[in-house]
């Protein structure tokens, strides 16, 4: 346990963050670091208040660490709590930047980040032995990153033994290589050809090659639910007997199930497919769809995307991504002019209105006004107390002077921080003015809706998405109909009364 003493002072509140990675050898489990986590707030008098827990996420990385992100946000928003404990650096993060960057900003924003094991004392020193830590965590992770690669790279030489689920048409058959340290067997999977699924995997080929729609072969083959399987499918030179893991390509791997000139074949559509020579595929005309995004389907609510059909000539579309993908759902195409004309026809007629924009303006005012006085009275609180942190550092200054000690010092250390601390925050109750808010409602009206009318495909999404919410529609013959739902723009959520206000308007036009 850390010897040294924690920065917070009697009766503090604190959170706690707990994190394992899942492995079968973990250093300290979940309920193991919480319950050293709440005996160190009883021995020293403080009040754990909330718990963050990621239980089996690696430290590499905090993008799926979901109680990691609730955490920070839960510090970006005025948190009052004095700090985090953690079981050990570690457990808040692996990798060197991530650690910097997130204890930097909890530090900024006046909150400790305390480890219970990791022993680092006060001061500049401290953030050095700290910044060491993390070197070392990060090390850790290269190193192991480095033996697992160079292990599995070592299996798939000797043995053909390749981890993880084999493509369509193959199967595992385990190997024994021998004893692991604890006396049990050492297994591993080679890839072996599936007899029962060759003929449907060169049936896939062939079609391919023939120019048959993902649509035809899944419907024919069932190799996948998905057709988005079906792109790395057809790539992998596996079918040609030829192994690729990593930078490693064993060529006699197995024997080929799909001979060289079908192969060439179908490669060559997937180039035409996702190249310049076809210009007009979805993949490279997205950004000439202004709704995607934020168009929805009626009937599963599955978004709409973008689509292009070539042929006796060439049509844009909005199509319901589950039917393009699972077949399930029976919405038809809507073509994209006359949804995107209705939209915009619905937005200047109805939802740019002087009179709108002017409710706006005055929710706007409202919230701007009600969070104006919490502010003052926060701001007096705060001011309160650095106007005593500042009188007590004077004083100490004047005690350190005539008595010195180290003692002393340490106690400046700690008033120098909450006085910075203290100034931080009341920096952030800052008033930052809305424009908006200054332009009468009738000339801003006329701008938003000149924006909208001269912007390009890509600039309009982006003002369509700072409006609307979503828009559900779906299609009965000739006819669309749908509703229309926006919003205060985002940047003034926090600033509404009311919170997120959505209003709603009906679509209804013919194609």
């Amino acid at each position: 346990m850390n010897t040294n003493k924690a920065p917070f002072p009697a009766g503090a509140l604190l959170a706690a963050y707990l994190r394992d990675s899942g492995g079968e050898e973990q250093d300290l489990s979940v309920p193991q670091q919480e319950a050293e986590a709440r005996r160190f707030c009883d021995a020293n008098g403080y009040i754990l208040t909330r718990i963050f827990i990621d239980a089996a996420r690696p430290g590499s990385s905090v993008d799926s660490r979901y109680g990691f992100q609730e955490m920070m946000h839960h510090f970006h928003n005025d948190a009052p709590e004095a700090g985090i404990i953690v079981w050990k650096y570690s457990r808040f993060a692996r990798e060197i930047d991530d650690a910097a960057f997130y204890k930097a900003d909890l530090r900024r924003r006046g909150y400790m980040l305390y480890s219970l094991t990791d022993s680092v004392p006060d001061g500049l020193d401290g953030r050095l032995f700290e910044a060491i830590i993390s070197w070392k965590d990060a090390r850790f992770l290269e190193d192991l990153s480095t033996d697992v690669k160079r292990g599995l790279l070592h299996i798939v030489q000797s043995y053909g033994a390749v981890p993880g689920i084999p493509p369509r048409g193959f199967k595992r058959e385990a190997i024994h290589i021998g004893k692991r340290r604890d006396g049990s067997d050492h297994v591993v999977h080679r890839w072996v050809i599936d007899d029962s699924l060759v003929p449907l995997v060169q049936k896939a080929f062939e079609l391919r090659a023939a120019g048959a729609s993902y649509r035809r072969i899944l419907e024919e083959t069932r190799l996948y639910k998905s057709k988005n399987c079906l792109c790395t499918f057809f790539s992998n030179r596996l079918y040609l007997g030829e192994l690729v893991f990593g930078d490693l390509i064993i060529e006699d791997y197995c024997e080929p199930l799909i001979d060289p000139d079908t192969w060439a074949k179908v490669q060559s559509r997937r180039v035409r497919q996702f190249s310049g020579d076809n210009p007009h595929h979805p993949r490279r005309t997205g950004e000439n769809f202004a709704l995607s995004g934020l168009l929805y389907c009626a009937l599963c609510d599955a978004p709409m995307n973008g689509h292009v059909i070539t042929g006796h000539g060439y049509y844009t579309y909005y199509g319901c991504s589950r039917r393009h993908r699972r077949h399930d759902c029976d919405a038809l195409l809507i073509p994209q002019a006359p949804i995107e004309a209705a939209v915009m026809d619905t937005i200047k007629a109805k939802v740019l209105l002087p009179e709108n924009i002017a409710a706006i303006q005055e929710e706007l005012r409202l919230g701007i006004s009600r969070r104006s006085e919490e502010s003052q009275s926060e701001r007096v609180r705060l001011e309160r107390e650095l106007s005593t942190v500042r009188q007590r550092l004077g004083n100490l200054a004047e005690a350190i002077a005539e008595h010195g000690g180290r003692t002393l010092l340490d106690k400046l250390g700690e008033l120098e921080r909450e006085e910075a601390s203290l100034v931080t925050r009341l920096e952030a109750l800052q008033e930052r003015p809305i424009p908006m808010l200054s332009i009468p409602p009738d000339e801003l009206s006329a701008r938003l809706i000149a924006a909208i009318d001269t912007a390009s495909s890509i600039t309009l999404h982006t003002l369509l998405g700072n409006l609307i919410q979503r828009i559900v529609v779906y299609r009965d013959g000739n006819t669309i109909r749908g509703n229309l739902y926006h919003y205060v723009p985002s940047f003034a959520y926090s600033l509404c009364p009311h919170g997120e206000a959505i209003y709603t308007h009906e679509l209804e036009f013919m194609v």
